[in-house]
């Protein structure tokens, strides 16, 4: 059974199949109750689902993971003993620890015992692998199956619960920014195959321009990596890692700081501080002024009055 046959479409929610039958996760686990937000705009990054439930001990029928599989603990402990071909593995997990799995990995017999829990799970899948890195990366190569306790990998999947929890307001190119920036670091930490190649060190002088001018002329609509990239012919990985090295910043954080510079020109017309978010591209008003808040200490609005007063 190929990946192809049975994957879901891009931000579905994550399957795996049990005794032969593709089901959601939370079903596949008996005790797990998806709590994901919908969110105001769409989550563009893997799929992710966060999953709670209550104290349990059972044995779990075969299940097979089409796709490379994480689940990164937040609250409570639990241990588990699962059969794989010829292979066992023995696993105890708490808060912080994340355990993932590699593609096409098929369980044939597995038991828990878990306290109440509370955690987040993410999805790999190739559709989504293929469109950041079309060129680099074919599949994850894990190794089996591996649990481990690591700073990078909660800080990434933090900084996608926050985003989803808020409603997605920084949109597409954040979401596809995460996406690689985890894969990436997955690949350069645990993966088996080879590391990813490096293309030059900068974006060219003219290639820069181009992409600039683009999110100039385009700020009032959702951008994407992918976009971006294929203004100078790039994956979306090599021109993230080329534009970060050429500006200093990640083009996420570019996007947003011209959004910010437009919008504060703009408080100084008589457009309504709704009216100016739509332009320049915020997700709402209110997400405009938590941008402002973070970044001035005040809402535009007051930024507005302190600037009319002076």
């Amino acid at each position: 059974m190929s990946i192809q046959q049975i994957s879901a479409l891009p931000n579905s929610p994550i399957q795996v199949m049990v005794e032969g039958k593709l089901v959601q996760l939370d079903e596949a686990t008996k005790c797990a109750e998806s709590v994901t937000p919908q969110p105001a705009q769409p989550w563009h990054g893997f799929p992710i689902e966060f999953l709670s439930g209550k104290a349990k001990s059972d044995q779990l029928p075969s299940m097979y993971h089409p796709d490379v599989f994480l689940w990164h603990g937040k609250v409570g402990c639990g241990m588990s003993r699962m059969t794989s071909g010829c292979y066992t593995y023995d696993a105890v997990t708490g808060p912080g620890d994340t355990l993932f799995v590699q593609e096409n990995f098929e369980i044939d017999r597995s038991s828990f015992q878990t306290t109440d829990f509370a955690g987040i799970a993410l999805a790999i899948r190739p559709a989504e692998l293929n469109l950041l890195f079309p060129e680099e990366i074919k599949t994850l190569s894990l190794s089996g199956f591996q649990i481990t306790k690591d700073k990078a990998l909660d800080n990434l999947l933090s900084l996608m619960e926050m985003e989803i929890r808020n409603g997605c307001p920084s949109g597409r190119l954040y979401a596809e920014s995460l996406s690689i920036a985890l894969v990436t670091y997955l690949t350069q930490t645990y993966a088996n195959g080879k590391p990813l190649k490096s293309i030059g060190n900068k974006l060219a002088g003219q290639n820069l321009q181009k992409v600039k001018s683009y999110v100039r002329e385009n700020l009032a609509n959702e951008l994407s990596l992918h976009k971006l990239a294929s203004l100078v012919n790039l994956s979306p990985y090599h021109f993230a890692r080329l534009f970060k090295a050429t500006i200093g910043m990640a083009p996420h954080s570019y996007v947003t700081e011209q959004r910010i510079q437009e919008a504060q020109r703009l408080l100084k017309s008589d457009r309504t501080i709704a009216e100016i978010a739509a332009v320049t591209g915020f997700a709402s008003q209110a997400h405009m002024s938590d941008v402002f808040r973070r970044r001035f200490g005040v809402p535009p609005i007051k930024l507005r009055k302190q600037w009319n007063h002076s």
